[in-house]
């Protein structure tokens, strides 16, 4: 590729940036109509995330009027902590949804080699617009619901005073989410982007596909136990092992050392939030880096093209079998719509 000039590089990082964030709000895959509906779900699932922090709002408040003479004891501090905990599973469990959605965007692909190859841009400002459009994209949901959540931070926070909560706790806990939400996205990127550098060009479409499935589902089932965690107040009391294993609560932990209430415990659960984020932004990073020296060989798309031949002759070869034109021709057009939909 050739380069561009310091003088227009700006503008083409801007078109580029636009032109995949783009991308994600309107998938490839859908038609008009089916884009139309997606963003109709986009902007009924903000209005449920409102409505769903005013409605924890309400059952928060039942719960901390029970508390409000046992401020500044240790069962509130607990109680406080695990609801914290609740809290920032939140962002972290949509960041990893939203990525593991968007997998497919969150490397540049085949796609954007044979658009981009024949422009005057260098690889580095296409990954760097790639990033920049991930950032915006997953950056405004996890604004979004933090936000959405804020009446029911100031609710839990209500007894230590305005001023303690605008100027310490507030600020505290927009970098621990912030460090959170990174640490959830860096975990997709890391998983995925490890997976289509290990395995085969051959094996890439149909496995990520599959990872994608099993992620989501783990996602899903994680939601009720992220649930539960407002009631761990008692358990983080006791300082029991399992609390470790919980990514939410490495976090709470790192607000503790930063708001000074740090015990042993909360500095152990701290150490792992910090250790989590330091691994998935470098394993994030080396996997960026190989795709970026990949990036100028056209060999996966050659060999992903291939494979679907070969898969596509194994489907017709199934329906010669058969020996009957009609299923011959249901198993061609069932294996191409299968094949290009991911």
């Amino acid at each position: 590729m050739s380069s561009l000039s310091d003088n227009t590089a700006p503008p083409a990082f801007r078109i580029l940036t636009r032109h995949f964030l783009s991308g994600l709000c309107r998938p490839r895959v859908l038609d008009d109509d089916g884009q139309e509906g997606l963003h109709r779900v986009f902007l009924g699932a903000l209005a449920g995330v409102v409505a769903g922090g005013l409605l924890l709002t309400r059952v928060f408040g039942v719960k901390y009027a029970a508390f409000a003479g046992m401020r500044g004891s240790e069962d509130y501090a607990m109680a406080l902590a695990a609801d914290t905990a609740f809290v920032l599973s939140i962002p972290m469990l949509l960041v990893a949804a939203l990525a593991n959605l968007h997998a497919g965007a969150l490397f540049p692909d085949d796609t954007d080699y044979r658009v981009c190859m024949v422009l005057p841009v260098r690889r580095a400002v296409v990954f760097r617009a790639k990033l920049a459009a991930l950032g915006i994209f997953i950056g405004a949901a996890a604004l979004s619901v933090h936000l959405a959540l804020l009446p029911l931070l100031m609710l839990m926070w209500g007894g230590e005073g305005l001023r303690r909560v605008i100027v310490l706790r507030l600020p505290v806990f927009l970098i621990v989410g912030a460090a959170a939400s990174v640490a959830a996205l860096t975990f997709v990127v890391a998983l995925h982007g490890v997976t289509l550098s290990v395995l085969p060009a051959r094996m890439r479409a149909a496995t990520t596909v599959a990872l994608r499935s099993i992620v989501m589902v783990a996602l899903v089932v994680l939601v009720p136990l992220a649930a539960r965690l407002s009631s761990a107040g008692a358990a983080l009391a006791e300082h029991m092992w399992w609390l470790t294993a919980i990514p939410s609560l490495w976090f709470v932990g790192l607000e503790q050392v930063l708001i000074g209430r740090a015990d042993a415990f909360f500095a152990q659960l701290a150490w792992r939030g910090v250790a989590a984020l330091v691994c998935g932004v470098v394993l994030s990073t080396a996997v960026y880096t190989q795709m970026y020296r990949r990036f100028d060989s056209p060999a996966a798309a050659t060999a992903s093209g291939a494979s679907a031949r070969r898969w596509r002759d194994r489907w017709r070869n199934v329906g010669r079998v058969v020996n009957r034109p009609a299923c011959g021709g249901v198993y061609a057009f069932t294996a191409a719509t299968l094949w290009r939909s991911p």
